[in-house]
């Protein structure tokens, strides 16, 4: 339901959006010691982190440039 509102640009999706990319920052910066147990763990879950980054700032370029 969520992928309809965001395909139509509408403020629930946005959120709905925004909520998801920032609820995962929030898990696996906080409590990364119970999704990672090993270093090469923690590299992967901040290699994800950084992917998500970038498809936050693709998500915002293309917003705003929409306007």
């Amino acid at each position: 339901m969520a992928v309809i509102g965001l395909w139509q640009r509408k403020a629930w999706g946005i959120s709905c959006f925004l909520i998801g990319i920032l609820s995962q920052f929030l898990i696996y910066t906080v409590f990364i010691d119970y999704f990672a147990f090993t270093e090469q763990q923690q590299t992967t879950i901040y290699g994800l982190l950084g992917t998500e980054v970038i498809l936050l700032l693709i998500f915002l370029v293309l917003l705003l440039l929409k306007k």
